[in-house]
């Protein structure tokens, strides 16, 4: 960590130029890391990209209230009417994220983007009738994750700001039938299948749709993205709920090869629709009622653009993310936070 803050720190210092030739690359000429499809490409330009991010979640809240776990073990399944018996104590996610456009003319450009998940969850069982622990066990699911191609198509420019639409389709490569060793309430350790977020993928046709408007002044910019995302179809009789966020950013120009921005997001997701008859338990993460909620993110990021010789062109990002409202539909975990480190080459 010391050697990748000591490489930032020479990065930025390297130069204490302020770009005054617009006609150059600017550092905050992408958006914060965390955004995608964010900008377009002019005619045969293609970028190739890779993000890794990590997300964690501890502790449970209920409807958007702390819980501790005394209380959530007298709350019930939504379906079978019994108290849960084992609570996810922690999660992790890691995701390596793949990504490329091309840019067939300037008012259109293709993206494709997949990746990576591994998922780690740790739980404490407890005995039927009380509060006993029987003791702690973890799951763990990683593999393919779902797969989606983007056309990005070129609005018109009103006041010098720049506009354009996202039209998308997710595709489900990624597994919905994981499963997992759990430690029951009796003591035995059978294979189940994975809760839904436990799951590597949607299992569904998605249909994804955004708008992203963005102005950018002399030594500092300004964005605005919405999403949405709705299923297609359900499988194994079931699929997420209809996803929307928006989030707006403002970028300060550094120098010549270095922005740092803020930005803020709003999102909402509904609860999962239908269920799957093989994901059923005394766990809360296996009742499709904690699924879904709404929210506000906080984050912080710095774009690295470099300038010279070998570095030109390479592009180096970090975002970190705080959760600072999280208003979630039945029991689940709060996030704690989150950081994506990413890389952009355009050719």
């Amino acid at each position: 960590m010391k050697t990748l803050l000591l490489f930032v720190l020479l990065f930025i210092m390297t130069t204490s130029k302020i770009l005054a030739d617009h006609k150059l690359p600017k550092p905050d000429s992408h958006a914060p890391i965390g955004v995608m499809g964010d900008h377009l490409h002019l005619s045969d330009e293609y970028m190739i990209s890779y993000r890794f991010m990590k997300m964690s979640m501890e502790e449970l809240i209920n409807n958007g209230n702390n819980i501790n776990n005394t209380n959530s073990l007298s709350l019930t399944n939504s379906r079978t009417g019994q108290t849960y018996r084992i609570l996810p104590k922690e999660m992790n996610m890691e995701m390596h994220m793949l990504g490329g456009m091309y840019a067939p003319s300037d008012n259109l450009t293709i993206m494709l983007m997949t990746n990576y998940i591994k998922k780690k969850m740790s739980h404490t069982t407890y005995n039927m009738g009380g509060t006993a622990v029987v003791g702690e066990f973890e799951a763990e699911t990683k593999g393919i994750g779902d797969t989606s191609i983007t056309a990005m198509i070129n609005s018109k420019s009103i006041f010098n700001i720049k506009s354009h639409l996202n039209i998308g389709l997710s595709l489900p490569t990624g597994s919905v039938t994981e499963t997992v060793e759990v430690l029951m309430p009796n003591s035995s350790r059978p294979t189940i299948r994975a809760p839904y977020g436990m799951q590597l993928g949607s299992g569904t046709y998605d249909l994804k749709g955004a708008f992203t408007i963005n102005k950018d002044f002399e030594n500092f910019g300004m964005g605005f993205q919405s999403n949405y995302k709705t299923a297609l179809n359900d499988q194994n009789g079931w699929s997420f709920g209809n996803y929307f966020d928006i989030t707006s950013w403002t970028s300060f120009l550094i120098n010549e090869k270095a922005s740092i921005a803020g930005r803020l997001k709003y999102y909402n997701q509904e609860e999962i629709d239908g269920r799957d008859n093989s994901i059923s338990g005394r766990n809360p993460t296996q009742d499709t009622k904690n699924y879904g909620g709404d929210g506000f993110d906080l984050s912080l990021s710095l774009n690295l653009l470099g300038q010279n010789n070998y570095l030109k062109g390479h592009r180096l990002a970090f975002e970190y993310t705080l959760p600072i409202k999280q208003d979630n539909n039945g029991l689940q975990m709060k996030k704690t936070g989150s950081i994506i480190i990413g890389y952009q080459k355009a050719f």
